[in-house]
């Protein structure tokens, strides 16, 4: 929100502003923000659980309890935090039978310090297991398009401080020369 604020006031500023972008337009455009970001704010996002191995002739109920099942395991046994209710997890994105795309889980919680333990824990407890089930897990916040933008652009200007101006972009965790730099990429694969 803070970048298209930024946008703003410098259209206006600097004149750039088009004739279709009133005022009106812009306050409507941040409410819009601020509303879906506040409907947001307890919601969590998981990529990597696994679906059901079951098709369509399943009740919806049962893959949502199954999913739910499977959250409270990861954070009741997985992150140690007993008493986390979680509510209304749903898969994002259409259902594929072939099962070859899995379909991350939103889920919320009943507080914002939930929330926080749940993904500080995350990043520490479920990375470091040795369960199967916690491999290519993640959660990540419930985000906004424009935070997703705003976080994209945050990671880029990070990994371009953080790596320099050698022309290097991080891979992986390894460092891969871009192309055009000193080499291609595919010599460093």
């Amino acid at each position: 929100m803070e970048t298209k604020m930024l946008e703003i006031d410098n259209k206006l500023s600097t004149g750039n502003c088009n004739e279709k972008m009133n005022v009106s337009e812009i306050v409507g455009e941040v409410l819009t923000e601020q509303v879906e970001r506040e409907k947001r704010k307890l919601s969590i996002v998981c990529f990597g659980l696994k679906e059901s191995k079951a098709g369509n002739d399943r009740d919806q109920t049962d893959r949502v309890n199954e999913d739910k099942d499977g959250l409270g395991k990861i954070i009741d046994n997985v992150m140690n935090l007993s008493g986390i209710q979680i509510s209304n997890p749903i898969r994002l994105g259409r259902y594929e039978a072939n099962g070859a795309k899995i379909r991350p889980v939103k889920f919320t919680v009943s507080s914002m310090d939930d929330k926080r333990m749940i993904l500080d824990r995350a990043c520490t407890n479920v990375r470091n297991s040795s369960l199967e089930m916690c491999k290519g897990l993640f959660f990540n916040s419930d985000l906004t398009p424009a935070q997703r933008r705003e976080d994209y652009l945050r990671r880029m200007e990070r990994r371009k401080h953080l790596d320099g101006s050698n022309g290097q972009q991080r891979h992986g965790g390894r460092a891969a020369v871009r192309e055009g730099a000193t080499g291609s990429a595919r010599d460093f694969r």
